[in-house]
């Protein structure tokens, strides 16, 4: 038996090491170095550093002190040095919790399994930036204040009771420099609280009098003097009070609808998130399986556990950047009580009858099958993300190993825009800005970034606004150019939202691309000064598919990702020849990426090949048969060519995975519509304006079904 705990726990720190040790492709990674390079060599900034438009910027940073340690350690060990401490932190996170649960006599196996659920949720965060750090912060603190509320002993001779307290606000004070989220130590802390006032007051409403309890007034007092204390230490950070101040405003104001847009600030539920990957999957089936085993252990819960676990609850319902906190508390406070469940199912099928006793043994047997089952799958989930599988079905653009990512970040735009000395401001993609402000400051300034977006500040939510509206075409970008005197756009052409941006500036005759790889589209303005980079480097339709040739990753099968977006970009401009020609070239480098064939297919529906189409689709569907783009593209198909019931089947199935699927529900009212069904067509039109609020054409089936 424990050879075989040995085992299990040792297979749950493979798989947590698997899950940490991929590469560096975070855009707020790149910020952090940027500005802790900015504090070593000039201190705190006083305002707007790297975007050159904006003259508002918070000038407090709750992170500080993070950004200045990952630019040490960047100058000491480079990007090898930053994934050891990724995996560190998560290692040392699942090291503590599984110590203070092995220490409380909790069962392997039950530790294991809500720890091995919890690191597939929270892997959403586990890149290297300030939430995952505050996980563990979060998770120390925790521990701290449950061995303080479990002391027995309250007065000041109690060593032990002292060292956890100041510990708590040592951690607090770590906490209060390196993220903004340091207000969940308050919410731990006044949840433990929250518990003894009740019981100190039970009888108040009731008109009794208060029982004297001498325990119970200590904790109460030591637990307010905490609470002060870790609001007070929360200060000790160059910003002051104003950073405490900041928090509470940031959390208050991330809520507003623009902030929303953002995809890191969506709600987990989501259109756009809903089955798409599988720590969203998982959190969804998350929720109910905690509810079930909190309502199994109601009389042995905490009031505390269950107020930490509610709080954590709300914030991932709000933010998919939240789940990771929600997935914690599990792992921290579900153990024990799924233990306990465990326990009454074993007492109940070992209870001293005949019948009970001849199965007994087959139990024992059960119990050592499931273990040897778990370690199989842990081991073999290891296998998969260190080979990367995972990430590839998983849709991600992850890849195990040490170092910085080859197809995240626009490193070869930036060499470009370096070896050729391209003058002028640069209107840069969002996620690109942190990146290019470690790149190309101080030579260059970037238009926006990560860090600009603060919802303290209002001037930068109506200047991202205006960003979007530029993006999408709703407004035009040539009066823009003019006010900022932009001489390139360095953009994401891989990004749906850009679409329309990066479609203008490419039919814009006042504008060439110059540069295209699997993430950019470089435009240059056509003037004197820039003609003989033009002259060298201008990409036409004639010469598109050679765009990207020269790059290559030491990842073959990454190779396919190239031609897949370079495909993209040409099915963009309408070159619909040439981009079924790139993405025939990711196929053949990548056979089992499903989201090409979908790509190939949707280009030969416009070609005007039906029966290849229908042929591709069906491949992606085989491959990864809960794919709901495969779905509804092939009942779009069907839809175009009038075979309605076809088209219905795959719409049904298209919802079936995902419920919310943006325009699944009004397509198909539209062909319950057109075969005579109208109440059932105006439901479905009413639930695509849940999805989609402003989506006219909903609204407008909806006007014409009551007109009859």
């Amino acid at each position: 038996m424990k050879i075989l705990n040995f085992l299990l726990i040792s297979s749950l720190f493979l798989l947590a090491f698997s899950l940490s040790a991929f590469e560096i492709l975070d855009p707020d990674t790149l910020n952090y170095l940027a500005y802790g390079r900015y504090i070593a060599q000039n201190g705190l900034p006083s305002g707007c550093v790297f975007s050159f438009p904006l003259t508002s910027c918070s000038t407090v940073l709750p992170e500080w002190l993070l950004y200045l340690f990952l630019f040490r350690l960047h100058s000491l060990f480079s990007w090898s040095g930053l994934v050891f401490l990724q995996v560190l932190i998560v290692l040392t996170l699942v090291s503590i919790i599984l110590f203070f649960h092995l220490k409380n006599k909790v069962s392997p196996i039950s530790v294991t399994i809500l720890m091995v659920v919890s690191l597939l949720v929270a892997q959403e965060r586990f890149m290297l930036r300030a939430d995952l750090l505050s996980l563990l912060l979060t998770a120390a603190i925790y521990i701290l204040v449950s061995a303080l509320n479990g002391q027995k002993k309250y007065n000041l001779k109690n060593a032990r009771l002292l060292l956890t307290a100041a510990s708590i606000l040592l951690v607090q004070i770590l906490f209060s420099n390196v993220h903004g989220s340091f207000l969940i130590t308050f919410l731990i802390i006044a949840s433990f609280l929250l518990p003894m006032l009740v019981r100190k007051f039970a009888g108040f409403f009731k008109k009794l009098p208060l029982k004297n309890n001498p325990l119970l007034d200590w904790k109460i007092k030591l637990f307010f003097c905490l609470l002060s204390g870790t609001m007070i230490v929360s200060s000790i950070n160059p910003f002051g009070i104003q950073s405490l101040i900041w928090s509470v405003r940031h959390l208050v104001a991330a809520n507003q609808e623009i902030i929303k847009t953002i995809s890191e600030y969506e709600s987990p539920f989501a259109a756009s998130n809903l089955n798409t990957r599988l720590s969203l999957t998982l959190y969804a089936w998350l929720i109910p399986s905690v509810f079930l085993v909190l309502l199994f252990n109601l009389r042995k819960l905490r009031l505390a556990d269950v107020l930490i676990l509610t709080g954590f609850l709300i914030l991932s319902l709000n933010a998919v950047r939240f789940i990771s906190y929600f997935a914690l508390g599990v792992a921290l406070i579900l153990p024990p009580l799924l233990d306990n469940c465990r326990k009454a199912i074993r007492n109940f099928l070992t209870l001293k009858t005949a019948f009970m006793r001849r199965i007994n043994s087959y139990v024992i047997l059960f119990s050592f099958a499931v273990k040897i089952g778990f370690i199989i799958f842990m081991l073999s989930l290891a296998k998969s993300v260190i080979t990367n599988d995972f990430y590839r079905h998983d849709n991600q653009t992850r890849r195990f190993g040490f170092g910085i990512s080859e197809i995240s970040y626009p490193q070869k735009a930036a060499d470009f825009v370096l070896k050729n000395r391209l003058e002028g401001n640069l209107f840069n993609t969002y996620k690109f800005g942190a990146y290019l402000n470690w790149r190309l400051y101080p030579q260059y300034k970037t238009f926006i970034h990560g860090s600009v977006l603060d919802p303290t500040v209002p001037e930068t939510l109506t200047f991202y606004e205006r960003y979007r509206r530029i993006n999408q075409q709703l407004e035009p970008y040539q009066p823009l150019a003019e006010e900022y005197n932009i001489n390139f756009f360095l953009l994401d052409h891989t990004n749906p939202l850009n679409k329309n941006l990066v479609v203008a500036l490419y039919r814009d005759p006042d504008w060439a691309l110059v540069y295209l790889d699997n993430l950019t589209a470089l435009y240059l303005k056509r003037e004197e000064k820039n003609q003989p980079v033009i002259s060298a480097y201008e990409i036409t339709a004639a010469n598109i598919s050679q765009a990207g040739s020269a790059i290559h990753f030491k990842r073959k099968r990454d190779e396919s990702i190239i031609r897949n977006s370079i495909g993209t970009f040409m099915s963009h401009l309408e070159l619909f020849e040439q981009a079924a020609g790139e993405y025939q070239k990711a196929i053949d480098i990548d056979p089992e990426d499903y989201a090409d064939y979908i790509n190939l297919a949707n280009t030969n529906r416009k070609l005007g090949n039906k029966e290849l189409a229908v042929s591709l689709y069906r491949e992606a569907i085989e491959l990864r048969p809960g794919f709901a783009p495969a779905y509804f593209n092939l009942a779009n198909f069907y839809l175009e060519n009038k075979k309605y019931d076809l088209a219905k089947t795959n719409y049904e199935m298209t919802l079936k995975i995902n419920r919310k699927y943006p325009l699944a529900h009004y397509n198909l009212g539209v062909i319950h519509e057109i075969q005579g069904e109208r109440q059932t067509a105006a439901k479905l039109y009413a639930k695509e304006l849940k999805i989609q609020p402003q989506y006219q054409p909903a609204q407008t089936g909806l006007t014409r079904i009551s007109q009859y």
